[in-house]
């Protein structure tokens, strides 16, 4: 089995369920594609309710799941990543979100010069997107609360709380 993703992403971990190895389990090997990140055995008992895998990956493209007994069945649920961010070209201490948290609209203080951005999810889904100038305020008002991520074309972020 083969989990890709739209862009990089960071994982965390996933929860996995064994579906009827042999003698009880399974080791399943998860294997990363992207990021310089190692690849994870993880044995799953059948008569257990599964088990959380932590991974800690960065930069992750895509990644293969597979068994020491070949034709196992696996089982996965709540993966937790992140979209990859970075910082690379804007001074962020010279960025600032206001306010944060918010409950309708935010103000990015410190922009220069119109900007693309989009916004992500916890999960790392875009959930919005548009470009914005040094005035204009985001409305997040059809947001669920939650933490997001704010990022610019650059891979520049910021990170804020929608109440």
């Amino acid at each position: 089995m083969t989990v890709s993703f739209s862009s990089a992403v960071d994982v965390t971990s996933l929860f996995g369920l064994d579906g009827g190895g042999q003698n009880g389990g399974s080791i399943w090997t998860l294997t990363p594609t992207g990021g310089s990140n190692p690849s994870v055995d993880q044995f799953i008992n059948t008569f257990v309710p599964g088990a959380t895998i932590t991974l800690n990956w960065t930069n992750v493209n895509s990644f293969t799941i597979t068994s020491s007994v070949g034709d196992a069945l696996f089982g996965l649920d709540n993966i937790i990543i992140s979209p990859t961010l970075s910082n690379n070209n804007f001074n962020l201490n010279s960025l600032r979100i206001y306010p944060n948290p918010s409950s309708d609209f935010i103000t990015i203080e410190g922009l220069s010069e119109m900007e693309n951005y989009s916004i992500y999810n916890a999960l790392g889904l875009v959930v919005n997107g548009k470009i914005i100038s040094r005035d204009d305020k985001i409305d997040v008002r059809n947001l669920s609360k939650g933490v997001y991520y704010l990022k610019f074309v650059d891979g520049s972020a910021l990170k804020f709380i929608k109440e």
